[in-house]
């Protein structure tokens, strides 16, 4: 009787198991700081840095980093976009996040912050993301974008 099992070379698992990983959906951020859903900061709190909280992610890596096996850690890089502007800006420097022997998932959410600098004198919306880039490869996911909206102005500064 003839098998309809094909063997698959270890090329082709490796390259299941990328798609697979690469397909795995990250959770938007979360900006501690907002009043609510639309992401609004009050005008009290827009002199100080943002805290944000990030989300577990699925693939993270089981080993220590082992680069001749092809084994990295997962980089994790935050960025904003102005409604002006059709690029993400990234913010600060790409963080390398430990394997799961060192920070494991129970340590999550990880506690950040939007420097102040970031949104200094800025009025109005703004998108905030995180991106990870992958242990396995060089791919990066994005987050979904979470909206922060910074309201210098406040209810009623304009009545005398």
């Amino acid at each position: 009787m003839a098998s309809s099992f094909q063997k698959l070379t270890a090329e082709q698992v490796r390259a299941r198991y990328r798609e697979w990983f690469s397909r795995a959906d990250i959770v938007k951020p979360i900006i501690v700081d907002a009043l609510d859903e639309t992401g609004l900061i009050h005008s009290r709190d827009v002199d100080a840095a943002l805290k944000t909280s990030i989300p577990v992610w699925d693939s993270r890596p089981l080993l220590p980093p082992d680069p001749e096996n092809g084994i990295g850690p997962n980089v994790l890089t935050h960025e904003i976009k102005l409604p002006h502007s059709q690029n993400w800006l990234r913010i600060g420097n790409p963080e390398e996040i430990p394997w799961i022997g060192e920070l494991p998932d129970s340590e999550f959410p990880l506690s950040r912050s939007i420097p102040v600098d970031t949104f200094r004198g800025y009025e109005g919306l703004f998108q905030y993301r995180y991106r990870v880039k992958n242990w396995f490869d060089e791919t990066h996911r994005e987050s979904p974008p979470t909206p922060v909206l910074i309201d210098r102005t406040g209810p009623n500064s304009c009545i005398r």
